[in-house]
C-alpha cells in the first residue's frame, strides 16, 4: 500500500516535471506555481528544487504583488533562503479557514 510519503514524493516528482516542461517553452517568461497542500514537498520543496535546477538560466522567484498583505509566507526550508521564503505565499487550514494553498 503506498503511504503518504511516498504519494507526496510522487505528486512533486511529477510537479517538477510539469514545470520543467513549461519553463521549456521560449515564449514562456512567467510561470505561476500553484498547490492545494500545506505538505512542504510539494510547495517549497518543488521550488527549491526547480531553482536550483535551473540557476543560471534566468528564471528567479518574484513575489507576487497582489498579496503583499498576506503575512503568512512561505517557510525557509529545503534550501531556500530567508528572501526567497518571502516571494511565497501559504495558506493553512485552521488559521485561514482553507484546506491548504500555496503560491
Amino acid at each position: 500500500e503506498e503511504t503518504v510519503k511516498d504519494r507526496l514524493t510522487k505528486l512533486s516528482n511529477f510537479q517538477c516535471l510539469a514545470l520543467k516542461h513549461a519553463m521549456s517553452f521560449p515564449q514562456v517568461t512567467k510561470i505561476v506555481y500553484s498547490t492545494c497542500s500545506i505538505h512542504e514537498e510539494e510547495n517549497e520543496g518543488v521550488v527549491s528544487q526547480i531553482l536550483t535546477e535551473s540557476s543560471g538560466s534566468g528564471w528567479e522567484l518574484k513575489a507576487p504583488h497582489c498579496f503583499d498583505h498576506w503575512t503568512r509566507r512561505g517557510r525557509p526550508v529545503c534550501g531556500l533562503t530567508e528572501a526567497q521564503a518571502q516571494c511565497l505565499i501559504r495558506c493553512n487550514g485552521h488559521e485561514d479557514e482553507t484546506n491548504g494553498f500555496f503560491v
